[in-house]
């Protein structure tokens, strides 16, 4: 585009409006997302919500009661962390198609992302693109 008057206003807008539409439909998505995991011994299931907070616990039967507090601990720690990974992974799958291309999306949930990665070099922001999340494909 060589000048203002090359812009399409009303495709612009339209763009906009659908991106808007996307991540607001995105957000509620990831506000009702939850959950659970099942320890080991099927002595214990746990729900977490959106935010990896802990939204049910129920224990399946009365084994819990024979363990050692440092075992029970380990037992409530280990299912909490896993139901969050669940969680974790919805979010990022849901997340990842809208990224720019080359983003990686677990350095941008883990908080190992600088927003300016976002822009490209004449300081417009990257169309989205193929964002992938490690761990998922065979990284080269």
């Amino acid at each position: 585009m060589d000048s203002f008057s090359d812009f399409d206003v009303d495709k612009l807008r339209q763009q906009f409006n659908d991106r808007m539409a996307e991540f607001s439909s995105l957000h509620q998505r990831m506000r009702e997302i939850s959950a659970s995991a099942t320890s080991a011994k099927r002595l214990l299931t746990v729900t977490v919500g959106a935010q990896g907070e802990v939204t049910a616990l129920k224990f399946h039967s009365d084994g819990y009661r024979s363990m050692a507090r440092p075992e029970l601990e380990h037992l409530i720690l280990d299912t909490i962390g896993r139901a969050r990974l669940q969680v974790m992974d919805s979010l990022k799958s849901m997340v990842a198609p809208m990224a720019p291309e080359g983003v990686n999306i677990d350095d941008v949930m883990e908080g190992r992302f600088e927003p300016v990665d976002f822009f490209s070099g004449d300081g417009f922001p990257k169309q989205p693109g193929p964002a992938r999340a490690s761990g998922y494909d065979d990284e080269e």
